[in-house]
This record gives C-alpha cells, structure tokens and sequence, in this order.
C-alpha cells in the first residue's frame, strides 16, 4: 500500500493516518481534502441451514384404541359391568356346589375305609389348675410384719438359727399354716401385733417372745424351747392349746399371761379362795404310799429323830 499523501500539494500528512479506518484527510499546508476508496471486509459466509428430518409416519391406531376413541367411557363402563357380573356368577355357583355337598348324604362301598372321626372335645372341659400364688414369706430369710398389715402363709420351712424367723409389730397380724421353723427366735411380737400359727412345728431357743399388747395364739402342733418356751412381759398374751406338745420354761413379767395345755388355770385365784382339785392335771396327781410294794416300805423311824426329819425334809417335797 502507498503511503498517503496530499493530492493538490504532494506533501504527506502531519499525523500518521489509518487508510483502512477513513476515507479522507486534509492537508496541513494547503488545506486541501484527499479522498481515497476504503476497504471493505469481505461478505460473511452464512452456512446453509439445517432442516430437521421429517418426523416417520404414525402408524395407524389398533382396533382398540379407535373403538376407545368412537365410544370413550361408555366402553370402559361396559366392561366393568361385565366383569363384576362374571365374578358373582363364579362365586354363586361355588356356595351352590358347596351347599349341595354338604347336604348330600355319603356313601361308602364295601371295598372302601371308612371314615375316621375326629376327636370330639369334652362338653365340659376341666380348667387347668391355677399357678401357686407366691407367698408373701418363703422361710429363706427374716420377715418382719409392720404397720396394718393381715399376712397369711402356708406350708413354709424356716432355718434360721442365729436369727429372729419372724417379727410381728405395730398392728400386723400374722397367720402361719403347717409351718416349720427353727430359729433362734421363732417369733418376736411388738406393740399391738398378732401371731396366730395352726398345726406349726417350732424350735428355737425362744420360741415365743411378746411384749407390750402382743398376742400369740398357737393350736396344735409342737412347740420346743430350749431355754424360755414362752417369753412375755407388759400386758402381753400367749396361748397354746388345741393338742400341741409343749417342751420348755415359761417366763412371765407385769400383767403378761402365758397359758399351755398343761398349765393349772390361766388366771390366778383371788386372796382367800382355793384352787379346785379337778384342775391338776393327772401328771401332777402323786401316788399314794399305801400303793408301795411291801418290799420298799420304809421301816418306822424312832420317836425322837421323826420330827426333826419330817420339819427338815417336807418342804422340798412340796416345793417339788
């Protein structure tokens, strides 16, 4: 490309001048306007465009679709009908086969077995026996009974030998069945408590201790006590009766009363008055001299020395 230059005066521009981004300039010394042809950028290639391809030729509709679009629901309708009525008739036809069935009486060849029948269950069956009620005292360890309780056991065995089996206080009330214990104390009754044991087997070193309003009420069976069968002080009440076998001392202090099968009376005769004969029992009754073997009589004693014998020992025949 030729450098530009004024056409009138030949002399090039003062500034340098892009031909390519005008078309005409002035000149500096004589004024004068160059013109010249700019360059145009060639056309754009445009890309033909692009056709999307035809879409393929639906295929026809099935029989069932056109009957669906000729009718619409009034098909799907009839259908339903139908087939609600067919499942009916398929369920009437079954209860009638089954009700003709049953009436139907069976015969039975002579080649063929015959029927087993079926176990028939009891009219009145026997209900099974209830589980055992869990006691509230099973022997394994102490029991104490406070407060207002009413507790009854049955049948059980205690082995406590260095401890109280059984502590009854304030108002309980404790009731021991066919029991056996062995303890060191069968039983401590406080305060206004309540022991009652039917047909028991007790040994202990104590077997019975009351105090304050306690009471024990024992009949039958058989109660040993080593050191005290009874124990009672304050206004306590303990008693045995029935046919139980007793075996052991008997403490009372204050207004306590302990009364046994072999005791002579529960209550003390009043000043002045004598106990009944028929109140001793036949252990007590002694035989009488007369009843001796002839072999063991005694040869009479001298006039002087019987006196002094008779004032030395007849005390402790009566204390015995």
């Amino acid at each position: 490309m030729q450098p530009i230059r004024c056409s009138n005066c030949g002399a090039p521009p003062a500034t340098p001048v892009d031909p390519t981004a005008q078309s005409s300039y002035t000149c500096a010394f004589c004024k004068h306007i160059t013109t010249w042809d700019v360059p145009r950028p060639p056309p754009a290639v445009v890309p033909p465009p692009i056709l999307p391809m035809p879409a393929p030729a639906a295929a026809p509709p099935s029989f069932g679709m056109q009957l669906l679009s000729a009718f619409g629901w009034r098909v799907v309708y009839v259908v339903i009908v139908l087939s609600f009525s067919l499942v009916v008739g398929v369920v009437r036809h079954f209860s009638r086969s089954g009700r003709n069935g049953s009436n139907r009486p069976v015969t039975t060849s002579a080649t063929s077995t015959p029927d087993v029948p079926s176990p028939v269950a009891p009219a009145n069956p026997q209900p099974s026996p209830p589980e055992p009620a869990r006691q509230a005292w099973d022997g394994n360890k102490p029991f104490e009974c406070s407060g207002a309780s009413n507790i009854k056991v049955n049948e059980v065995i205690a082995s406590l030998k260095n401890d109280t089996a059984i502590r009854v206080t304030g108002s309980c009330s404790f009731t021991c069945v066919t029991c056996t214990i062995n303890a060191a104390t069968a039983v401590e009754i406080h305060g206004s408590g309540n022991f009652h044991c039917d047909n028991c087997t007790i040994t202990a070193k104590t077997a019975i201790l009351a105090d304050g309003n306690g009471q024990a009420e024992i009949t039958n069976g058989t109660i040993l006590g080593t050191k005290l069968l009874a124990d009672a002080s304050g206004n306590a009440r303990v008693t045995i009766s029935g046919s139980a076998g007793v075996t052991g001392n008997v403490s009372q202090r204050g207004n306590a009363r302990v009364t046994t099968p072999n005791s002579v009376a529960a209550a003390a005769p009043k000043p002045g008055q004598t106990k009944p004969a028929a109140t001793q029992t036949p252990a007590q009754t002694k035989p009488a001299v007369a009843q001796m073997p002839p072999a063991q009589t005694k040869p009479a004693a001298s006039p002087t020395s019987a006196p002094a014998s008779s004032s030395r020992h007849s005390p402790h025949k009566g204390g015995y």
